[in-house]
Parts: structure tokens; C-alpha cells; sequence
């Protein structure tokens, strides 16, 4: 996650020659205890975090999930600073260094497993992504599902069971309200937006717990157009990607590595989270945006720009800003569990309740990522298909090396396709519905193939997780909250 030429600031220390991997409790000046001084002022902040974490991390080599159980069985009753402070033995100050330097304010108060899984996830080496946005994703698999079965601009406000076991979909949508009834409904939403749906059935005490008390956690995030990618420009060694890290409001200073060495404008982003990102959300967007200016402006002010020997002005070089405070939202940003929520949250959350099944990244092994949302997307399928589906990849080879919506405009849609046959799939989407098609052409279309890894429980960010071969016209409603949306309606 970090570049060469990124940096740490924090209590007003920038320590020279100092990069964000390299950085000590003797460089910021940071107070330790008398008796653990010599031990610790010389230490790495990532190498004492490496080393806290590197024997729960050779529990999961092999066996994933046989080693991710153990470390629940062991240690998900624990907060991670109680983890470092009673079994490791660390002091207080030292805990507090390591969080600073290396996560968000407070987030070693969540749960041993979730800062091993969040470890995880974040010391991933290779990272792919779709050409010209993430977005192309959903698009994609709508124009395979059909626009015309996707509702959006909806709000589900109800949800009943039937009494031949179907179950109906109550919404309010721009045409006034609507009513559905399918064989099966995925709820692919958070816990908080299906806390608030007025009327649903009640659950079993387990379900409506894990509901009520899943634990989320703020995010903040804003984007900063500047004229120059001045960044890139400043310093013996300029930021090219990665991120740079502080204890200013911002927190975090994001490099987007798409760009890197254009003339003309470029965005910056700031990221902060949990008890970070509260601080932003009494704020107007004007007050948030003259925040963000100047904590920048406090790093940046002044420098030099190598390529034309101007003076940096980030109140200059603005050019627009947009920002998202999601926790201000009912979703309230993404899953972070507490201590002890893995053991008794998570397989109750996830379970169907009859023919009502729920989706979304809390419910996954890989909190607050897309990944995390395909795996738990996957999963909940295998539920509705059965074991004895097919729930590998239909078709595996190298990834296709064309533009993610090439052809777009010429693959099949509803109206084109009057049977299933063997070598098709149902594509389920989060936003809609399933759509039978050709899987080479999906591939295709989207520009990307499926790899799972059974060992290590984890999705490759390099799939297409949600193909499943159905064989029936199955009526299937999906429920998912899209921006300011709640939900979907459609069928198959």
C-alpha cells in the first residue's frame, strides 16, 4: 500500500529521510516507557505489526478455513489492543504507535480476527481492477440481465412470506408502489437498511440479534481535482501511488496510481475511518472541503515544483472537490466486527430464513471490499442452487485481454433468449436480476475469468464469481441498496 516517497506526519514531525515503512517511536519523538525504551524506539512501526499478526497469519497458510475457525475459537473474544497488551505483552505506548502509523484511530479496539483479515487483505500484492472503472462491472452485467427487469429509485418497505412458501416484495418506486412475489429473495443489504424496512417477518432471536448489534464503522473519503499533480513533483523522492500517512483530520493521503507522470490536472483523495471519519460528519460540504484544503495546504504549502519551479498552493490549484460520507447514510460505512462477533454473529447472519437469503460484504471472510461482496455472493448462491450444483468456473483459461465492455452493444438479452440450455449460466446480480447467457461471451463482455482458491477461502479480484447454471426458470428478487437507493425489483 505504500511507494517509495511516501511519508508519515504526525504531532507535526515530518522525519526527514524517513518513508512510511521505515518510521520509529525514536524519529516522531514518540514517548515510551523507561523500563521498554531500549526495546522499542528503534522499531519499525510495520515490522512490529508484522510481527504481532505472523503467527495467526500461519494458522490460515493450507487450511484457511480450518485456520480461521481456530483463530476465533481463540482469540475472537479479544480485542486486538488487548491481544498485543495481555498476551504480547506490548505497553500501552507501543500500542498506540503501531495504531497511529499504521491503521485508524481506535480500530484496535475491534477484534483480534478482523485485524488479521483486515492484514490480510491490505498485504495483498497484486491488485487488478477493470480498465476505465470499476463500474464497467455492473454495467456489463446489466445489459446482459436486461434494464427493463432492474427498478431503480425504490425503496422496499415490505417483505412478506406466502403460504405456499413464496415470498413478496413490497416497493415504492417513482410509479408508485409496487408488489412482487418470488420463489426465493436475496437481501444484499446492510444490517441497518434491513433493521428499517417496516414491515418483514420476525426471525429467529439469533438472526434479529445479529442484525441489531453487526458492527460498522465510518468512512469518509473525498477527492481533490488539482490544476498540476504537483505531488509528483515535490521532494527529493515525489509520490507516485501508494499513501502517505497523518494524524490530521484527513488521516490519509491517497495516491491514485492511474496518471502517474501526466501534465494537467490530478486528483488527490483523503481517507479516513471509524472515529476519524465521525469528525467530518457535522460538516458542511464547504467546511469539509476548507478542512481538507488545509491540512493539505499545511503539508504542501510552499514546497517547490521541480518540473516548473513554481511554489505549491493547494488553494490555487483547486479546481473541484466530492466527497462521500457513507456513515451519514444508513448503511454507516462498512463491516468492522467487534470482539467476539466472528464466533457469534456471523453464521447466524448469514443463515436463509426459509426462502429469504441474505448477501453483502459483512457476511464474507473480507470486510469492506468488492471481494468480499463476490464471495458472499457466491456463498449465498451455493445456498439457493444446492450442493450438488456446479460452483467453480464453467470455463477457466487465461483472462481475456480486450476493454471490459467491448461487444456490449451486441450480446444477447432477455428478449433474444428463449430456452436454457446446458452450456448456459444465470448470471445473478446485485443490482437485479438473472439473465441466461452465453459464458464465453460474458467473459468477454466483462473482460475477466473466475479463479477460486478452496485453500485459502479467498476470491482473486480477477473473476466473475457469479455464474451458476440453474437449468430452471426460477422467479428470483434481489434487494439491494444502490447510492441512495434500497432496493431492486425484478425477475427472471
Amino acid at each position: 500500500m505504500t511507494s517509495p516517497g511516501n511519508f508519515v506526519y504526525i504531532n507535526r514531525c515530518r522525519p526527514d529521510n524517513e518513508n512510511a515503512t521505515t518510521i520509529t517511536p525514536r524519529s516522531l519523538g514518540w514517548p515510551l516507557p523507561a523500563d521498554r525504551k531500549e526495546e522499542f524506539q528503534d522499531r519499525f512501526a510495520g515490522d512490529l505489526m508484522l510481527e504481532a499478526v505472523s503467527p495467526l497469519l500461519q494458522k490460515l497458510e493450507g487450511n484457511f478455513v480450518g485456520g480461521f475457525n481456530e483463530i476465533c475459537q481463540e482469540l475472537d473474544d479479544y480485542s486486538f489492543r488487548f491481544y498485543l497488551s495481555h498476551v504480547l505483552g506490548w505497553p500501552t505506548d507501543v500500542i498506540d504507535f503501531v495504531e497511529t502509523v499504521t491503521s485508524q484511530t481506535n480500530q484496535f479496539s475491534l477484534s483480534v480476527t478482523e485485524i488479521v483479515m483486515e492484514y490480510v487483505d491490505f498485504s495483498t500484492k497484486e491488485w487488478s481492477t477493470i480498465a476505465n472503472g470499476m463500474s464497467r462491472l455492473p454495467l456489463a452485467m446489466a445489459d446482459f440481465i436486461g434494464y427493463n427487469n432492474i427498478t431503480l429509485d425504490a425503496r422496499v418497505n415490505g417483505i412478506r412470506n406466502e403460504g405456499d412458501g413464496k415470498v413478496t416484495a413490497s416497493v415504492v418506486s417513482r410509479d408508485g408502489p409496487i408488489e412482487a412475489t418470488f420463489d426465493k429473495l436475496i437481501m444484499a443489504i446492510p444490517p441497518s437498511a434491513l433493521r428499517m424496512i417496516a414491515e418483514r417477518p420476525a426471525w429467529s432471536e439469533k438472526k434479529e440479534l445479529a442484525i441489531r448489534s453487526i458492527h460498522f464503522e465510518s468512512l469518509f473519503k473525498m477527492g481533490l481535482r488539482f490544476k498540476t499533480r504537483f505531488w509528483e513533483r515535490v521532494g527529493e523522492i515525489p509520490c507516485c501511488g501508494g499513501q502517505s500517512t497523518t494524524d490530521l483530520p484527513i488521516r490519509w493521503i491517497v495516491y491514485p496510481s492511474n496518471g502517474i507522470g501526466d501534465d494537467g490536472p490530478g486528483v488527490l483523495l483523503v481517507y479516513s475511518w471509524m472515529t476519524d471519519a465521525d469528525a467530518w460528519l457535522p460538516l458542511t460540504s464547504e467546511e469539509r472541503r476548507n478542512l481538507a484544503l488545509a491540512n493539505l495546504a499545511e503539508i504542501y504549502n510552499g514546497l517547490t515544483d521541480t518540473k516548473d519551479g513554481s511554489v505549491v498552493d493547494v488553494y490555487d490549484l483547486i479546481m473541484d472537490t466530492s466527497d462521500a460520507a457513507w456513515s451519514a447514510r444508513n448503511s454507516t460505512g462498512d463491516a468492522m466486527f467487534l470482539p467476539g462477533q466472528f464466533l457469534s454473529r456471523f453464521e447466524a447472519a448469514r443463515q436463509p430464513e426459509g426462502n429469504i437469503y441474505f448477501a453483502g460484504e459483512h457476511l464474507s471472510y473480507h470486510h469492506t471490499w468488492i471481494a468480499g461482496a463476490l464471495e458472499s455472493a457466491w456463498m449465498t448462491v451455493s445456498d439457493i442452487v444446492g450442493p450438488t450444483a456446479q460452483l467453480g468456473p464453467l470455463e477457466l483459461g487465461a483472462p481475456v485481454d480486450v476493454d471490459p465492455m467491448d461487444d456490449i452493444e451486441d450480446s444477447p438479452r432477455s428478449d433474444d433468449l428463449d430456452t436454457v440450455s446446458d452450456d448456459s449460466a444465470t448470471l445473478i446480480d446485485a443490482r437485479g436480476w438473472g439473465q441466461v447467457s452465453s459464458v464465453g461471451e460474458l467473459e468477454e463482455a466483462i473482460g475477466f475469468n473466475t479463479q477460486w482458491s478452496a485453500d485459502t477461502g479467498s476470491l482473486s479480484m480477477t473473476s466473475t464469481p457469479l455464474l451458476y447454471p440453474l437449468g430452471h426458470g426460477v422467479r428470483l428478487g434481489v434487494e439491494l441498496r444502490m447510492r441512495t437507493l434500497f432496493g431492486s425489483v425484478g425477475q427472471i
